[in-house]
């Protein structure tokens, strides 16, 4: 495994500083709320399982040095065209989230995702013995309580991940995932599990009701998304998994997954803000 860091190193916003709601979606809170500084590093990854170098930018807060950890698969759309670490540092100001650090992992161009985000063992196996690690010697906490993340394609990485590896993946966000994937495989790949031990939140549109579309010579989607993504629900639930199915009114859009953000994060979380009040 090869490690290369680029010497970028970008102050997200001021330390202590007060701010309000950036954007309408944000406006979580009627008061203005006090931000921590978020720090922003550049590196690249080459995985010597993959042959591929990945970008990996990681964004941690100043004042916590033992935070959890979010994982970003796709990360050029949550870290450069949603608000997610503005969302992230709101939440964690307004105690609905423990304090997290987030890694963003780029997918590289379309060819890489319809390669890596199909329930590839040789990617997942990437994300859990060879990211993880080097996160780890990076200084970020990766003992626990990881909370991977990821939407359409990379949903469906990301619960594969969960489900593969759910000691070290424990919350497990999945925003619109193409559980129709291959007539839905890891619908049916749950259902031989007798327990899964993750949490997950697996949410989708209202409008996302297409069927029989084809995205690719390879990838052809039998099923809408929507009943794809209740199936794979019921079957994590069978399993024991904590899940929630969110249908949110809206499509497949940045914007719509940008604002069922919040309460995807405060749910998969719910438990640890709860034991934090109680202590």
């Amino acid at each position: 495994m090869e490690i290369r860091g680029r010497g970028v190193t970008i102050v997200r916003y001021v330390t202590g500083g007060i701010l309000g709601s950036a954007r309408t979606s944000l406006a979580t809170s009627p008061h203005d709320v006090r931000l921590m500084t978020m720090i922003e590093v550049e590196s690249i990854l080459t995985s010597s399982r993959l042959g591929r170098a990945y970008t990996v930018w990681s964004v941690r807060g100043t004042e916590s040095t033992s935070a959890g950890l979010c994982l970003f698969l796709d990360g050029e759309f949550y870290r450069q065209r949603m608000a997610t670490v503005d969302i992230v540092n709101r939440l964690i100001a307004e105690k609905k989230i423990p304090p997290v650090n987030l890694i963003f992992v780029s997918h590289i161009d379309s060819d890489a995702r319809h390669r890596d985000y199909i329930c590839n063992p040789d990617y997942t196996a990437f994300l859990a013995e060879e990211l993880l690690p080097w996160v780890a010697k990076s200084g970020l906490s990766t003992s626990s309580d990881v909370l991977l993340a990821g939407l359409s394609l990379s949903g469906l990485a990301a619960a594969y991940a969960g489900v593969e590896y759910p000691h070290l993946f424990t919350r497990v966000l999945c925003q619109s995932p193409s559980a129709w994937w291959s007539n839905e495989w890891l619908t049916s790949h749950v259902m031989r599990r007798s327990h899964i031990s993750s949490s997950f939140w697996i949410s989708v549109g209202s409008e996302e009701n297409d069927d029989n579309v084809r995205h690719s010579p390879t990838l052809e989607q039998k099923v809408s998304q929507r009943i794809s993504c209740q199936a794979l629900a019921n079957s994590l639930t069978q399993c024991s998994a904590r899940t929630l199915f969110h249908e949110y009114p809206g499509g497949h859009t940045l914007l719509d997954w940008e604002q069922d953000l919040p309460q995807a994060l405060g749910w998969l979380y719910s438990d640890r803000v709860d034991q934090s009040q109680e202590s």
